[in-house]
């Protein structure tokens, strides 16, 4: 399906976009929680969910923001949230996942790595929309 469907972009791919974007998009949307709920693939821990919660309000601050300084954490923003995101699937303790968590912004802000351009290109623009997308197609289907 994978195939065909590179092979259809290619032949038609605004059409194809459009079509995805439209129809696949929230069709999508409405069969994944019943799925997800029967596979079990929910966060162990309830509490974990509030500090994904706090990072995307966070976030989207920053991507609002007229700001260039607030603006320009954006990109660690979804690293973080990234890496948070292994922690609670390996980590079972709060406490270590708070402070590697930390750990991780201090670091990613300190040595600018927001500010690489290939590190930009694949969490701000490739992880949230293509890279998501054909990893979980593929993993899940």
């Amino acid at each position: 399906m994978m195939l065909i469907s590179c092979l259809v972009a290619y032949i038609i791919p605004f059409e194809l976009f459009l079509f995805a974007y439209s129809i696949l998009g929230p069709l999508h949307y409405l069969t994944e929680i019943s799925w997800l709920q029967k596979k079990n693939y929910y966060i162990k821990y309830k509490n974990d969910v509030w500090l994904f919660v706090i990072i995307s309000a966070v976030l989207l601050i920053s991507v609002l923001s007229k700001n260039p300084k607030i603006n320009s954490i954006g990109t660690s923003l979804i690293f973080v949230c990234f890496m948070f995101a292994l922690m609670v699937l390996f980590i079972e303790k709060t406490t270590i996942k708070l402070l590697l968590l930390f750990s991780m912004f201090f670091l990613f802000a300190v040595f600018g790595l927001s500010k690489v351009i290939a590190i930009q290109i694949i969490f701000a623009i490739l992880l949230p929309t293509i890279i998501h997308v054909f990893v979980f197609t593929g993993a899940f289907s």
